[in-house]
């Protein structure tokens, strides 16, 4: 991924040497239209109930939502179109006040968190915060987002219930309600699927698995729950956890943090650590818009060269059920579901839908605007215009985003 600049009417992307001319901005604008490792030991605390609490990590840049009148920190309009949080509760079936009030019972100011690194203490990676200063170092660092980011935080927050709602539900594999069960929340985040699934299924014990402690200062809550055990360990990594020992793995919206080729060995390292007959669930979206007009393909292009920087093949998600085959799971299945960006769709369900997924990808946008501005070499001012004709054109060419939800089984 190289720079990239203004020339006459076109964008120029600069490519290991090689150049390669990007549609014209102005005419795009004007042609709007259609380690993890548990010693026997920690295994014991799992099945007993010893817990810790997570720390309210903001992962990726792509895990996003908040809503918000006003934001100091973007020069993004929204001001005609944008919704603040009693517009989506009265609009829609999906109440802010329900969304939040679930967790304030369980906030925990502070305890102890286990690190699950065989080796080290520390996560042995270079760590790369997107909103901080830009890294320029040698060696490609994990790359997650601030955790003192509150804005991060209430996304996760956000996206988890619009997509519960959207997904009727968490899970979609066999839960046993009445014997005790491990879960396994593969890059857990702040924890809000972790914890509607320890208070929706009491017998079981939750693990949560993180990368990264928050900083110090970080005003975001803590949650947890009296059957959640929270981990440190590095996804890129041999995971550690005991062979055969949990019973469902989960793992929701890594795309964006998985370096290229790392998938396979990933999923291998998954299937050891389920039980025979475990069940394992992957979800994922398409970060290719569908239906982009000359906006949106622009910013699908912008998309994929930031990814690309870190190292991270975007397209790779779409091979996910052939990595799980051919990392030895059976009853591979794939659901495709079909989300409007925008309200153009006729259906009442789908246009509600549309309207909670625009939010998402509005925050998204916000989140990730120091990134890309510093990465592909836009100015703010161009980006802000981008994302402004971007939000626009969603509801003009009626696009949409595709979630896809694997479930597979460890053979018995």
């Amino acid at each position: 991924m190289g720079t990239i600049t203004s020339k006459d009417n076109h964008l120029m992307l600069h490519n290991n040497g090689n150049k390669r001319i990007m549609p014209s901005l102005r005419s795009q604008l004007s042609h709007k239209g259609k380690s993890a490792s548990l010693s026997t030991e920690e295994e014991s605390d799992i099945i007993q109930g010893q817990h810790s609490v997570s720390p309210a990590r903001q992962p990726s840049w792509k895990k996003s939502i908040r809503i918000t009148k006003n934001d100091d920190t973007s020069s993004i309009s929204y001001s005609s179109s944008e919704e603040n949080e009693e517009d989506i509760s009265r609009r829609t079936s999906l109440a802010s006040v329900e969304v939040k009030k679930r967790i304030q019972q369980y906030e925990v100011a502070s305890l102890s968190l286990s690190d699950t690194n065989s080796e080290s203490k520390s996560i042995p990676k270079e760590t790369l915060f997107l909103d901080d200063k830009f890294w320029k170092g040698p060696v490609k660092p994990f790359v997650t987002y601030n955790k003192n980011d509150e804005r991060e935080y209430e996304r996760q927050l956000r996206e988890h219930y619009v997509l519960k709602h959207i997904f009727k539900g968490n899970i979609h594999v066999p839960v046993p309600r009445d014997i005790p069960i491990i879960i396994l929340d593969s890059d857990c985040g702040a924890g809000f699927w972790t914890l509607d699934m320890a208070l929706e299924y009491p017998n079981a014990k939750v693990i949560g698995l993180e990368a990264f402690h928050e900083r110090n200062g970080s005003k975001n809550p803590v949650i947890g729950a009296p059957n959640i055990v929270y981990k440190l360990g590095d996804l890129t990594s041999h995971l550690q956890l005991p062979a055969n020992s949990v019973d469902i793995i989960h793992q929701r919206d890594a795309g964006t943090i998985i370096p290229q080729g790392a998938w396979s060995t990933l999923l291998c390292e998954l299937k050891r650590i389920a039980k025979p007959g475990g069940y394992i669930q992957l979800v994922e979206y398409n970060y290719v818009l569908g239906d982009a007009g000359p906006v949106l393909t622009l910013v699908n292009e912008w998309y994929e060269n930031a990814a690309k920087a870190f190292g991270v093949d975007l397209s790779e998600v779409k091979r996910l059920k052939k990595f799980l085959i051919e990392a030895g799971f059976e009853e591979v299945n794939e659901r495709i579901i079909k989300i409007p960006i925008g309200e153009w769709h006729k259906d009442k369900v789908q246009k509600e839908n549309g309207f909670l997924y625009k939010q998402l990808i509005r925050s998204f946008f916000k989140s990730i605007k120091s990134w890309w501005v510093t990465e592909l070499r836009v100015s703010e001012q161009e980006f802000d215009k981008v994302v402004n004709a971007a939000l626009e054109e969603f509801d003009e060419q009626q696009s949409y985003t595709e979630w896809v939800i694997y479930t597979a089984r460890k053979p018995i």
